[in-house]
């Protein structure tokens, strides 16, 4: 997904088309990885048994279930997509082959340093924000979302994720 330059041609209705034309290249991406798997996660955990509504409740269940191998966005779900968004950075200066062979060589040991490009907990946390909200323009919503989360639910599974990101990053 991160290769590939989407196009207007790729909507198959017209919602996807007007969709896509508000869309940037990189939400996309985002979309196709992590950000997706995000969404993803935010649904399961709306649906999920327990009553979540304040901010506590749903980072307790999104806590929960975040890299957990029962729900969509496992730990290797995780690894994959950091992988991915490494290895097409290191394509850029490299080969293919040689990208891949010393990313896993040795470059997946830093593979969340390299992921989050060293940005601080509030340059996280507004990436993020802006994947974990309901709508990504004022009216049109985030493809993958199925529920208009509160505020409150938005921030606790940002919250989540980048503090996930950065307890990784400070073990290696």
């Amino acid at each position: 997904a991160l290769i590939y330059e989407t196009n207007l041609s790729d909507g198959l209705n017209i919602k996807d088309t007007v969709q896509k034309q508000f869309m940037p290249e990189s939400y996309i991406d985002n979309l196709a990885g992590w950000a997706g798997d995000i969404h993803t996660l935010m649904n399961e955990s709306y649906d999920s048994q327990y009553k979540h509504h304040t901010y506590e409740e749903f980072y307790a269940v999104f806590d929960k279930y975040l890299c957990n191998d029962e729900f969509s966005f496992s730990k290797e779900d995780l690894y994959a997509d950091t992988d991915a968004y490494n290895i097409y950075k290191a394509i850029k200066k490299k080969s293919v082959g040689s990208a891949f062979k010393s990313y896993y060589d040795n470059g997946y040991k830093t593979r969340f340093k390299k992921f989050t490009n060293g940005w601080s907990k509030r340059s996280l946390q507004n990436l993020v924000g802006q994947f974990t909200e309901t709508y990504f323009v004022e009216v049109i919503r985030w493809p993958l979302l199925e529920h208009d989360f509160s505020a409150a639910q938005s921030k606790a599974a940002r919250d989540v994720f980048v503090s996930y990101l950065l307890e990784e990053r400070e073990k290696e």
